[in-house]
């Protein structure tokens, strides 16, 4: 089983070169766009699934955003994002993995591999590194600098589909929300993995 995945991990890996090579990247943040994320995202689920591995999918989100952009102006706006973008680059490194910008200030994380703490600890690791990078944001009800919240799912080679690994992560950022925000929260840990479907959609 382990030659197997190695394997298909080298095989994951060629794909993401292949795929990258596209120029399928985001021209603000130099993450993959959304395009290149839905095709990661088919690749690795059929990869997982043949490969019998575990794949996390993790959303991270920018506390009031638009507040922040509202008062500060696009330009500063941006300069944010990067900012959060270059935590996100810099902390995740596997060629086997994949950051992408999913919408405004929203990001999208593919790890493949990868079970429900490790998703948790590289959450915990992005939330913390953006906290740390001090960005003044007088406008967050969170805190007086610009936080994000982090949502995250794990699905078993059996339970891998397309619209629970989309879902579930966005039912964990829908609870980061309604605890206060600037959190982790892994689906697989809340009451037993049945968090209730609260309706949230990737592009939240």
């Amino acid at each position: 089983l382990k030659r197997e995945v190695d394997r298909r991990t080298g095989e994951l890996m060629r794909t993401r070169s292949r795929l990258k090579r596209l120029g399928e990247i985001d021209s603000l943040t130099e993450l993959a766009n959304r395009h290149l994320y839905a095709q990661a995202l088919e690749e690795d689920i059929h990869l997982m699934r043949r490969a019998e591995g575990v794949m996390s999918l993790v959303l991270i989100n920018i506390d009031h955003f638009k507040a922040f952009n509202d008062h500060y102006g696009h330009e500063v706006g941006d300069i944010a994002i990067k900012g959060v973008a270059r935590v996100i680059r810099n902390i995740i490194t596997r060629k086997t993995d994949l950051a992408a910008r999913f919408s405004g200030e929203e990001f999208v994380l593919l790890l493949p591999l990868t079970d429900a703490e490790g998703a948790r600890r590289l959450g915990e690791k992005i939330r913390q590194e953006v906290e740390d990078l001090s960005i003044k944001h007088e406008f967050s009800v969170v805190s007086d600098v610009l936080t994000v919240s982090v949502g995250a799912a794990c699905l078993q080679a059996v339970e891998l589909n397309k619209a629970d690994l989309i879902r579930l992560p966005g039912v964990a950022m829908h609870r980061a929300k309604n605890r206060g925000r600037n959190q982790v929260c892994v689906y697989e840990e809340e009451s037993g993995g049945k968090m209730p479907d609260e309706g949230v959609s990737l592009a939240r």
